[in-house]
């Protein structure tokens, strides 16, 4: 096996791995909030004016 093969597959891996934590992370996300939160978490207005302390 070569260098570049080498890395092809780590590339792979990693990849794979980034991709079932972005599905776990999904599935922990609809468990604990509804639909209707998760649509409505980012209405307009709900954000922190520019320079102030977003707390």
């Amino acid at each position: 096996m070569t260098v570049a093969r080498g890395l092809e597959l780590v590339a792979w891996l990693l990849s794979a791995v980034i991709a079932g934590w972005l599905v776990l992370d999904m599935v922990r996300v609809s468990r604990r909030h509804d639909e209707q939160t998760l649509i409505n978490a980012a209405e307009p207005g709900d954000e922190p004016a520019p320079g102030g302390d977003p707390r």
